[in-house]
């Protein structure tokens, strides 16, 4: 399974294009097989992340396209 680390930390000013802070609320995505999660919190995403876990992620196909075909 491809699997991508794409966790936005926005307030330290890494890697803005892969999450958003709206609010002061991070948030945390997972892309497993070029799918698109976003993830609840970091538990839900290092589960997603670590063992492609993704059941307690949310689905967004609208993003799929950021996620990448290999790594």
């Amino acid at each position: 399974m491809k699997r991508m680390l794409l966790f936005s930390l926005l307030a330290a000013g890494s890697l803005p294009s892969c999450g958003n802070n709206i609010g002061g609320t991070q948030t945390y995505n997972c892309c497993i097989n070029k799918q698109f999660y976003v993830c609840p919190d970091q538990d839900t995403f290092t589960e997603c992340f670590n063992n492609a876990n993704h059941k307690d992620c949310t689905r967004d196909p609208s993003k799929d396209v950021g996620c990448p075909v290999s790594y």
